[in-house]
């Protein structure tokens, strides 16, 4: 399974689970490839704002925030949000959201 990371948690030692493409459909980096800090740098300069790396991200955000912390944040977002997910990219999306509700409102 992967998780899409914003700009901000990029790091070296990521695996790509998806290829990162410009606006024309040209593949920048392969899937696969582990990022070190060449590819961090190119990465902001490019102005990529998330990544999808391979990972588990409901298991990492049930161990960074309690139970609590997670249904509020979940709460927020149903009242922002005026649909449920339906397939990966918006999963990927939602997990997004739901990290920056965390991060804003429970840090």
């Amino acid at each position: 399974m992967s998780r899409l990371i914003h700009i901000k948690d990029f790091q070296e030692g990521l695996e790509l689970s998806d290829p990162i493409k410009n606006k024309f459909g040209q593949v920048l980096l392969s899937a696969g490839i582990i990022i070190d800090e060449k590819h961090v740098k190119l990465l902001k300069t490019w102005g990529i704002q998330t990544i999808s790396v391979k990972g588990d991200s409901e298991i990492e955000t049930d161990a960074q925030f309690d139970e609590k912390s997670l249904c509020e944040a979940k709460q927020k977002l149903k009242e922002r949000f005026s649909w449920l997910p339906k397939n990966n990219n918006e999963k990927d999306l939602y997990e997004t959201a739901l990290q920056i509700v965390l991060e804003k409102y429970f840090t």
